[in-house]
C-alpha cells in the first residue's frame, strides 16, 4: 500500500497533506531533528529523510527523496500504527493565508479572485457558530471545491440545466401578481436546485420567499453559504445530513455525498476532504504541534487491456 501520494524530499511533489504525515512518522525515531509539523519541506526534513535512509532503510547513498511505491515509504509505513495518534475534531480559528499557501503547493495556484472567493469561504466557516467539527468543515469545503469546479465561487449551472425537468422556465406571480419567469437550475456553492427547494430553503435562511421570486440572489456568497451550511447540517437537500456520516468516533467521507446527490463523485470528493481536513488542521491560528493523520491510500489499479 502507498502510505503517500507523492513523492516527498528533495526534488519532490512536495504536497503538504504528504509532507505532514512525513514529518510525523520521522519525528521519534533515533534523529537529531525535532520536525515541526507544517507540511512544508525544509532543510531539516530532507536531512531526517536521508538520515532514517542510511540508518534505517540502509541505502548507502540516501537520495533524501521518498517515492510513494519506495523502499524508503515502505519502512515509514511500518511506523504508522504506532505513531499515528487521533486527533482533537474541534474546528479552531484558521490562519486564511497559511492554508491558501498550502492549498496552492497542495493542488495549484490560484487566481486572484480565486484565491479571495476561498478566503472568504473560510471566513464564513470559521465565523459559523453551528460547525464546530473540523471535519464537518473539510466536507463542506471538500463540496464546494467540486460544486464550483474549483473556482470557489458560487457559480450558475454549466448549461443552465437545459436537458433537466429543473432547468424548464417557469410562470410565477407573488401575493401582488407581479410576475416572474424564472429557470430553477443549480446556483451557489452546493447547485441548488428545483423550485420547491429554492422556496423553502429561503424560507428556512430568514429570506421568506424572495430566494423562489430572484433565484439569482443564490449566487451571493453570504447567501450561498447560508444555503449550503443549513442544507448539509439539517438534511435539506437529500434527507441526510452530515452529522450520519461524521459523528464523534468516525468521519465516513465517501457516503457523506448522500447529502447533495448520491455517489456522484463520492470518491473525488472524498479525497478532497481528507486532504483539506489535514489543510485545515495545519493552518490553525498557530502550527499544530499534534500528529496528523492521512488515511492509507490504495495502490493504483492498472487498466485491463
Amino acid at each position: 500500500m502507498r502510505l503517500i501520494s507523492a513523492s516527498v524530499g528533495l526534488g519532490g511533489r512536495n504536497k503538504p497533506s504528504d509532507v505532514a504525515l512525513v514529518q510525523q512518522l520521522l519525528n521519534g525515531f533515533t534523529s537529531p531533528y525535532k520536525l515541526t509539523i507544517d507540511g512544508l519541506v525544509g532543510r531539516q526534513t530532507i536531512a531526517a529523510i536521508g538520515e532514517f535512509q542510511k540508518a534505517v532503510v540502509k541505502l548507502p547513498r540516501p537520495d533524501f527523496l521518498i517515492s510513494p511505491y519506495g523502499k524508503t515509504q515502505k519502512r515509514l509505513g511500518k511506523l504508522a500504527p504506532e505513531r499515528l495518534k487521533k486527533l482533537s475534531t474541534t474546528l479552531s480559528p484558521i490562519r486564511c493565508d497559511r492554508f491558501i499557501l498550502l492549498y496552492c503547493k497542495e493542488y495549484k495556484p490560484l487566481l486572484s479572485a480565486n484565491s479571495k472567493g476561498l478566503t472568504q469561504l473560510l471566513g464564513f466557516v470559521s465565523n459559523d457558530k453551528d460547525v464546530r467539527d473540523v471535519r464537518w468543515a473539510a466536507y463542506m469545503l471538500a463540496t464546494a471545491m467540486h460544486e464550483t469546479a474549483r473556482t470557489w465561487l458560487p457559480i450558475e449551472e454549466y448549461g443552465k440545466g437545459k436537458a433537466m425537468k429543473y432547468g424548464r422556465e417557469l410562470e410565477i406571480s407573488d401575493k401582488a401578481g407581479k410576475k416572474y419567469k424564472n429557470a430553477y437550475f443549480g446556483r451557489g456553492y452546493v447547485q441548488l436546485t428545483w423550485d420547491f427547494n429554492y422556496k423553502s430553503v429561503g424560507e428556512s435562511i430568514g429570506l421568506g420567499d424572495q430566494l423562489y421570486f430572484h433565484p439569482e440572489r443564490a449566487l451571493d456568497p453570504v447567501i450561498a453559504y447560508k444555503i449550503m451550511s443549513h442544507g448539509m447540517r439539517n438534511g435539506t437537500f437529500t434527507g441526510k445530513r452530515l452529522s450520519d456520516y461524521i459523528s464523534d468516533t468516525s468521519a465516513d467521507y465517501y457516503n457523506a455525498r448522500r447529502i447533495i446527490n448520491g455517489l456522484d463523485k463520492a470518491e473525488l470528493i472524498r479525497g478532497y476532504a481528507k486532504s483539506l481536513e489535514q489543510l485545515l488542521r495545519l493552518s490553525q491560528s498557530e502550527v499544530n504541534p499534534l500528529p496528523v493523520i492521512i488515511d492509507w491510500i490504495p495502490p493504483r489499479r492498472t487498466r485491463m487491456a
